[in-house]
């Protein structure tokens, strides 16, 4: 095998990130554009919320300085 640890480690979290994020977007509040589409506001706005909230969490959860 090739690369550094530290290399193979990155590879593995964005490989892991990507999943994640593919994940996040199979779901029904990562469908968001669908709702729009099928004239469902409400549902759409609902889920652009609950989306919101989601990133908000992200980010606390995160340092942003590292």
């Amino acid at each position: 095998s090739t690369g550094t640890r530290f290399e193979k480690e990155a590879k593995g979290i964005s490989e892991m990130v990507i999943k994640d994020i593919r994940l996040i977007c199979s779901f029904p509040g990562g469908r968001i554009d669908h709702g729009h589409h099928a004239g469902q506001a409400v549902r759409a706005l609902r889920d652009a919320l609950a989306m919101a909230d989601a990133c908000e969490t992200a980010m606390n959860m995160t340092n942003r300085g590292n």
